[in-house]
């Protein structure tokens, strides 16, 4: 849970502290809530400073030492203002103008709204709720509860019409939640307890784990995974976070607080224990010092993954059954460098949303097709059909990996071939959907464009990018080149292309197969090939004079001597 939230679980509120209990200055958050002493009410002019409450029976109105006002009923959690709570705090007060509001030392953050609704107004707790009365009329109901009655007593008076019977939680289906109980007031109907959630219906239902999902871990103040997002991420929207940064890991903790880092919790524990709903879209966000944590796809851990899933695909389409290690040391030494560069190099880059599409412009294809942000291109890829090290010397053939690629690193590819990256503006880097990822470490502003070779594509491909890194580019070399097959299209009435975004190729070339050494009958509209220059003879092989070195120098450690473990 995060810095400013109750402790490990609801109970500690209720906890007494012992002779050796810290001062509040030791710790973010108060961990005693005391009742004043025989009182279910706060009076005009009463107040509750932190860590003390209102009770009746089991339900307790705390106003907590996160500024945070909680109804609790049975030691769960059943309201609360959700305000203010990263602000030092004040105190809560029953106004002599009938508002009953929360203040932080900063002033006030939640109110009833009830001010001016009357003289000699009372907050009071009953069990179940909590509620403002000004004279006999109730003014506020926290969940629609309560009563004014004059001393207690209501005086009741039949009108003729027949007494409305509440209509049950079970009657109507429902077994969570806050629902009506057709008598116009409403009624809660429980919890739902983990792995299940409380779906639109008021049903407990079964929670979709995400992809990816390692379980519940516990976590501390030295924090598993120390990379805080901020608070209210749901747990998609907190893995994509994750990846797109190239952490390995994204965790969710107390209702939607986002953490990101490259290794798992402390100790995995039972799913219990990761029982607080997420406050936006639904499932578990962990709990009280508690991750559900996910692979990201992304980070240190994902290459490997990644190289692993790959060389794997590459065993079933040429050596299927071969165990891996064996597989491994049937590649030449130029094969396996051209493996690892390349695959470190896609490792190095992100999917990312342009500067101009974050900013609402158009580009010339017209408004831009939505593709899956984050994510190395490594992890886009799905396929690895050919592995070409050096055996002649042909610089068009050898020394390349031919791959297939998923629809987001399609388009990706496909934006950064037909816009208009190098003109002058914002910089390359940041109009690129293929950016260097700076906020993983990377060190460089790197990206790719259109290709500025001038022989063009590789036959038989139609479209080609190349990295801005380069030769004569920083970080230098190599220059990391891509060939693959252009979109289907067709012009509207002013002439001007509008796309599909399938590959299609030149005159439907992207249904035939490649026809090229290694993927002579590969049929695959996905498919592209990749190879890295390192000088103006365009020789492609690592392996040649210093060219490992060189990458290492500009690119980073590719792990030369990388080898898959044995299965």
């Amino acid at each position: 849970m995060g810095p400013n939230r109750l402790g490990n679980s609801v109970l500690a509120l209720f906890a007494l502290c012992a002779a050796a209990c810290t001062s509040q200055a030791d710790v973010p958050y108060a961990t005693t809530v005391s009742n004043l002493a025989g009182s279910d009410r706060l009076n005009a002019g009463e107040s509750l400073s932190p860590s003390q409450s209102i009770a009746a029976g089991s339900t307790q109105l705390a106003y907590q030492g996160d500024d945070n006002l909680v109804l609790y009923q049975g030691g769960t959690p059943i309201w609360a203002t959700m305000a203010g709570l990263d602000l030092p705090t004040d105190q809560f007060v029953m106004q002599g103008d009938c508002n009953a509001v929360v203040y932080s030392a900063s002033g006030p953050v939640w109110a009833s709204g009830t001010a001016g609704m009357g003289s000699g107004c009372f907050a009071q707790v009953i069990e179940g709720d909590w509620f403002i009365c000004s004279g006999t009329a109730l003014v506020f109901s926290a969940l629609g509860g309560g009563f004014c009655g004059g001393g207690w007593h209501n005086s009741i008076y039949t009108t003729g019409v027949p007494a409305c019977t509440p209509t049950s939680c079970a009657a109507q289906g429902k077994n969570c939640g806050t629902i009506p109980d057709g008598c116009g007031g409403s009624q809660n109907c429980g919890s739902c307890a983990a792995p299940q959630t409380c779906n639109s219906s008021n049903v407990c239902a079964a929670v979709a784990v995400p992809r990816g999902y390692q379980g519940c871990f516990t976590d501390d103040w030295n924090r598993a995974l120390p990379a805080f997002q901020g608070s209210g991420i749901g747990l998609l929207a907190c893995i994509d976070r994750c990846r797109s940064q190239a952490y390995a890991y994204a965790g969710s903790q107390w209702y939607g607080e986002c953490w990101c880092g490259n290794t798992l919790g402390y100790v995995r524990t039972d799913e219990s224990e990761c029982n607080t709903p997420c406050s936006v879209g639904g499932g578990f966000c962990g709990g009280g010092w508690h991750n559900s944590i996910s692979s990201s796809g992304g980070g240190p851990a994902a290459l490997e993954a990644d190289r692993i899933r790959l060389f794997d695909r590459w065993i079933a389409g040429h050596l299927p059954g071969a165990a891996r290690c064996a597989a491994w040391n049937s590649l030449s030494w130029s094969e396996k460098q051209v493996f690892l560069t390349i695959t470190h190099r896609l490792s190095l880059y992100v999917l990312a949303r342009p500067y101009e599409i974050d900013h609402g412009a158009l580009v010339p294809e017209g408004i831009p097709p939505q593709y899956a942000l984050g994510g190395t291109m490594l992890s886009h890829v799905r396929e690895l059909h050919a592995i070409r090290g050096t055996y002649t010397g042909d610089g068009m053939n050898e020394s390349r990996l031919f791959m297939g690629m998923d629809s987001d690193l399609y388009i990706a590819m496909s934006l950064a071939y037909i816009r208009a990256i190098d003109d002058p503006g914002e910089p390359g880097w940041s109009r690129s959907p293929l950016q260097s990822n700076i906020a993983a470490g990377v060190r460089f502003f790197d990206y790719f464009r259109n290709s500025h070779d001038f022989k063009g594509p590789h036959d038989p491909f139609d479209w080609s990018d190349e990295s801005k890194g380069g030769r004569t580019d920083p970080p230098g070399s190599p220059t990391a080149q891509i060939q693959f097959w252009s979109p289907h299209f067709y012009r509207d009435a002013n002439g001007n292309p509008v796309y599909d975004w399938t590959p299609y190729g030149s005159l439907g070339r992207a249904l035939m197969a490649v026809g090229r050494p290694g993927v002579e009958n590969v049929t695959n509209p996905y498919v592209f090939e990749i190879d890295q220059d390192w000088d103006l003879f365009h020789r492609s092989d690592p392996t040649y004079g210093d060219f490992s070195q060189q990458y290492i120098n500009n690119y980073g450690d590719f792990q030369p001597n990388w080898s898959p473990p044995c299965n």
